[in-house]
């Protein structure tokens, strides 16, 4: 007879000694839905272009989860592969949330850049009192930036190379495996075991959409399937990694009927480059932002209040 019983209760023990099947994020509503960031399960973000999937991302992804593994001594650290934006791009998001969380001052890109107004020395002096500097590398510690490797193959060789560094890969004579035999054509491993049973990574690939073809995946669509496969199938199946995709959505949904029609929001059904990731994914969040459309009011706000903070 299984008894599930005692599953519950090895897995409140596990959660008490450290262990964590998920992450959970800033947004309570988003974690009543979801739970959190969970390991061992593919995730989807969708939306439209500057929708803003890439920022959501990257606050739940690498911001939420960084105070969360500071917060509760976590071995955590989050691979971004960016096929998109800079890491400078991150940096100054990353500076941003750091100076509005601790100093209750908004800035953005183009004030850090001086490309509107200029940030007085007063402000860089209150930056350096508070130590921003100091947070600011504390956060970054806990992240690898990809922004070199586009293929599926690439993306696939990293994420087991991060592995091996991290952990034993086994054969099915229980023999651990060197890193030549990992390269060696037809060697199989069977299980891998992380030298830290607590820790907690986390691959998000930014986004999927722009992987590069190779051979055996020569198109857009294959390439996409063949990372999202090879992913699903060693960085959640045996590794125990939390992966999550962002992917565009087509513009096709932007036209008049569809956005009186309310058809403007993220779906499964309103077309990207490969539907089936969205589709295969244990939970796919979709991010919409109604302002490149014109629309003026949303689930009751007066959407042009917001401005560029939507």
């Amino acid at each position: 007879m299984i008894k599930l019983t005692e599953e519950i209760r090895n897995l409140k023990k596990l959660k008490q000694q450290g262990y964590r099947r998920s992450i959970p994020t800033s947004l309570p509503k988003l974690n009543e839905a979801i739970g959190g960031i969970p390991k061992g399960e593919p995730m989807t973000v969708m939306g439209f272009t500057s929708g803003g999937k890439s920022t959501f991302t990257r606050q739940i992804a690498i911001i939420d989860s960084i105070e969360f593994a500071i917060a509760n001594n976590l071995d955590f650290k989050v691979i971004y592969f960016a096929l998109e934006d800079s890491e400078r791009q991150f940096h100054w998001q990353l500076y941003a949330y750091l100076c509005k969380k601790y100093l209750n001052i908004r800035l953005g890109i183009r004030e850090f850049e001086a490309q509107t107004t200029e940030i007085s020395e007063e402000v860089i002096k209150f930056m350096e009192h508070h130590k921003i500097d100091e947070k600011f590398n504390t956060y970054l510690k806990y992240v690898v930036w990809v922004d070199n490797i586009h293929n599926p193959t690439g993306i696939h060789k990293y994420v087991r190379q991060f592995a091996f560094n991290r952990g034993k890969f086994y054969d099915s004579g229980n023999n651990v495996l060197s890193q030549e035999d990992l390269s060696t054509d037809g060697k199989k491993y069977v299980k891998y075991v992380p030298n830290n049973p607590k820790e907690f990574i986390t691959i998000v690939v930014d986004h999927i959409g722009l992987v590069s073809t190779e051979v055996g995946a020569e198109t857009d669509h294959l390439a996409m399937s063949r990372v999202y496969k090879y992913l699903k199938q060693y960085a959640c199946k045996f590794y125990d990694y939390a992966v999550m995709f962002v992917q565009q959505q087509d513009m096709q949904s932007t036209d008049l009927e569809h956005i009186k029609s309310d058809m403007w929001m993220p779906a499964l059904s309103t077309g990207s480059k490969n539907k089936l990731i969205a589709a295969d994914a244990r939970i796919v969040i979709g991010i919409g932002d109604p302002t490149p459309f014109g629309i003026k009011s949303f689930e009751g706000y007066n959407v042009p209040e917001f401005g560029e903070y939507i």
